[in-house]
């Protein structure tokens, strides 16, 4: 199994743990905070986001992205993220109160407040991450951010159901992110090889299994080979991580506020409960998106990063990461767009209808943000700025477009549409320019993603057939059985699936023996 193969496991195995109990965290929490106190905390969310890229800036992606990781480069990321941090903090504190006067929300300023000590340890955190994953540790990485996540959800919920309503929800984030520091920075920590004279009497010497713990010529049993501890290197100074940092904080920052203008615009314009069912509906779809797309770019961009110092992308590779999200996105999330109204009332109560109504455009737009980040994520590996910025402008113009809609006709549904239009324009315009520069055929591409997109649009008619008028409980249960004749129908027809062939050009399904050796896993290009 190759290294992204099992990277993408251990990702995808981690973040699904991960999502069971967020949900179970948001199910509790929404039957004991009201909708406008989501909403508060929403918008709070939102505008740690927009410092979190500042206080990042952008160093996990250089770290993922250095072709040799060494001690220096990691000291001075750890250096500017405490630096950056502190600023962020300090920031956050400063803008609380602005956020009162522009909301009209007490509670909103508060949670900005707790949420600021996040800034204290998060950029480490994501950074120390970064680092297990370029030294293609993906499972000491998950397991420190799942820990993380379990930790500081369940403190959070501790909390809450303490009485600490609503500013406990604040909590989670800060006490996740310390959690996960102290685990990466123990796993970064070099290990000090002992000899066998050393080790302590009650303790089973390692049978000698494998090259690595065979006799040596003296006849003693050696010590089992510790990770690879890090080359010391050449320093680095802090204006070169700067230069190349500093894109990819302004470019967050931007996608960032596209991402939450429409909540922002609930917020200002149609008050906190709007934006409460805005944020929860937009949590459903965001859980598994999040979960996809960290995952796949995760997984895919050290490998990636190895073939272009190697040379150049093969344009093969390029097509299969696409294809791969291509079919995880469209898929996935359309089954999602189909059952996820029924689960949502089923997680927070019948008092959400509203929320329930979104998540079929939420979940669309979700799909298509997954291809537009993965695209943008390739774009980022080839180091090709002016692609990426001919995206995020056409996404923003989409974005400006339908918001105005919204506001002039004061609609939720509107400013929810916005995230559909936003991605879609993005794409297109990547599309249009990777033809342009010869990074890859177009055509086959547009073929599987609507190959997928029908696929992913059937799943979800089917299930909302299947629950319509019914129970959330009763309604999931008819949906994913009125589901089950397009998935057998996938099964059989699977060998046209585009997904499919990408598969079996990497081996991780049985390749037909009378198939035409191009599609060999032998011959498939690695990523």
């Amino acid at each position: 199994m190759s290294a992204v193969t099992r990277s993408l496991g251990w990702n995808y195995g981690g973040s699904a743990l991960g999502m069971l109990f967020q949900l179970g965290y948001t199910a509790i929490a929404a039957r004991l905070v009201s909708p406008d106190h989501f909403g508060a905390y929403a918008t709070a969310c939102s505008v740690t986001v927009l410092l979190g890229y500042v206080a990042n800036s952008g160093l996990a992606t250089c770290v993922l992205r250095a072709e040799q990781p060494t001690r220096c480069l990691l000291r001075t990321v750890f250096t500017l993220a405490a630096a950056f941090g502190l600023v962020c903090f300090c920031a956050a504190l400063l803008a609380a109160p602005l956020l009162t006067a522009v909301w009209e929300g007490t509670q909103t300023a508060g949670m900005l407040r707790v949420l600021a000590a996040q800034f204290l340890v998060q950029p480490a955190a994501l950074a120390a991450v970064a680092a297990l994953r370029r030294l293609e540790r993906p499972r000491t990485a998950v397991r420190a951010e799942l820990a993380g996540q379990v930790t500081g959800s369940a403190l959070a919920l501790t909390l809450l159901l303490a009485g600490w309503n609503p500013y406990a929800l604040a909590t989670a984030f800060p006490l996740s992110a310390a959690c996960t520091l102290a685990l990466a920075a123990c796993a970064l920590l070099p290990e000090r090889r002992r000899s066998p004279a050393d080790a302590r009497p009650w303790r089973r010497r390692p049978r000698p299994a494998s090259a690595a713990q065979a006799p040596t010529e003296h006849g003693a049993p050696s010590v089992p080979a510790a990770p690879a501890r890090l080359p010391v290197g050449l320093p680095v100074p802090a204006r070169e991580l700067l230069r190349s940092s500093g894109f990819f904080t302004g470019y967050g920052l931007v996608q960032s506020a596209t991402n939450n203008a429409p909540l922002w615009l609930a917020g200002a314009t149609l008050g906190a409960t709007a934006a409460g069912h805005y944020s929860r509906a937009a949590l459903l779809t965001g859980i598994p998106l999040t979960v996809l797309a960290q995952g796949l770019h995760r997984a895919v961009t050290p490998a990636l990063a190895d073939a272009r110092a190697a040379g150049r992308i093969p344009p093969q590779a390029v097509h299969d990461v696409l294809c791969s999200a291509s079919a995880v996105g469209l898929m996935g999330l359309g089954a999602l767009a189909g059952l996820g109204p029924a689960a949502l009332l089923l997680l927070l109560g019948p008092t959400w209808e509203t929320a329930s109504s979104l998540v079929p455009v939420l979940a669309a737009g979700a799909a298509l943000w997954m291809l537009c980040s993965t695209a943008s994520s390739v774009d980022t590996v080839r180091r090709d700025t002016r692609a990426l910025l001919r995206a995020q402008l056409a996404a923003i113009g989409a974005t400006a477009l339908m918001l105005c809609f919204a506001w002039a006709y004061q609609s939720l549904l509107l400013a929810a549409c916005a995230t559909v239009v936003a991605p879609l324009a993005g794409h297109l315009v990547q599309l249009a320019h990777w033809h342009t520069a010869k990074v890859l055929g177009v055509r086959p591409l547009l073929f599987a993603h609507a190959v997928h997109a029908a696929v992913g649009t059937a799943l979800g008619l089917s299930a909302a057939l299947g629950l319509r008028s019914h129970p959330p409980h009763y309604g999931l249960l008819l949906g994913l059985g009125a589901m089950l004749p397009v998935a057998l129908a996938c099964a059989v027809l699977r060998t046209r699936l585009p997904v499919y062939a990408t598969a079996r050009r990497h081996g991780l399904v049985r390749s037909h023996p009378r198939s035409h050796p191009c599609t060999s896993a032998s011959q498939a290009p690695s990523i």
